[in-house]
């Protein structure tokens, strides 16, 4: 998937309503500069400038609220100027959150599959205050959850699929996980929809 960003569809995107911590920026700045280096980063940034978000993605102070417009815009603009598509997005999730110190402190206090599935709508709110995480079903193979109250553009979709993996980790200490979006508000579903398995 390749968007092409206007000045138009930025606005639209930026008036999304919500906020997200800033540690959200600092990760994906520190994952971009990992893969493209500086530039990367510089490119990412000019570009967010131009649509109307300037933003210091390192900068941000990690346990800030901050407007979740740009926190999405700043996906589409990874996608345009970087290249990157959804395997790549999807990575960028699974790696940002192995970084991020809330997922730290989180994974440390649930020390069980079981309580930090039953807990993901509270880890949820730690990092949003828009949306919800309900647990829905938890086996010994797979889990399904699902995101409420939360539609920007499908390639965020695969940003939490890889979210979902990279906590699933830290959890099951398994490298062998895949993460399916089952149902997608950008389908006609009314909500989002991932089953996590263990393969």
């Amino acid at each position: 998937m390749k968007v092409e960003l206007s000045k138009e569809k930025a606005e639209k995107i930026l008036s999304t309503e919500g906020h997200v911590k800033g540690e959200v920026f600092r990760n994906h700045g520190n994952y971009i500069k990992y893969k493209e280096g500086e530039a990367g980063v510089e490119k990412v940034e000019k570009r967010m400038a131009e649509l109307g978000a300037p933003i210091k993605l390192r900068e941000t102070a990690p346990m800030q609220w901050k407007d979740i417009g740009p926190g999405a815009l700043l996906i589409l603009v990874i996608n345009e100027v970087l290249g990157w598509e959804e395997e790549e997005i999807y990575e960028m999730g699974r790696q940002s959150v192995k970084t991020a110190f809330i997922t730290k402190l989180f994974v440390n206090y649930f020390v069980s599959k079981e309580r930090a599935f039953r807990q993901a709508p509270a880890y949820w709110k730690k990092y949003f205050d828009v949306g919800s995480v309900e647990p829905v079903e938890l086996k010994e193979d797979y889990g399904i959850v699902r995101i409420k109250g939360f539609h920007v553009h499908p390639l965020i979709c695969h940003l939490y699929a890889g979210y979902m993996h990279g906590m699933t980790e830290f959890i099951v200490k398994s490298a062998h996980i895949a993460v399916e979006e089952t149902k997608c508000t950008h389908k006609g579903d009314d909500y989002h929809e991932y089953k996590i398995k263990l393969v």
